[in-house]
């Protein structure tokens, strides 16, 4: 028997925006521009967010500071 699969966790543009910290009106922004993390669209005009894509979208932005005393 196969394994069920977890569905991903989606949020809104609300909740997206409040996980990044950002106003919902970035997140509008960066979709208009073709910037930020992915998202989905449901139906004409609800769009959703995939939580393990802001993590990754997050994760490709992580900087790791250089040691000043090398």
């Amino acid at each position: 028997m196969a394994a069920i699969a977890t569905p991903p966790i989606l949020l809104d543009s609300r909740e997206a925006a409040k996980y990044l910290t950002v106003a919902r009106q970035t997140l509008a922004k960066w979709r208009h521009l073709g910037q930020g993390p992915s998202y989905v669209r449901v139906g004409n005009r609800d769009i959703r967010y995939r939580l393990s894509a802001l993590e990754a979208w997050l994760e490709e932005r992580a900087v790791t500071p250089v040691d000043a005393a090398l």
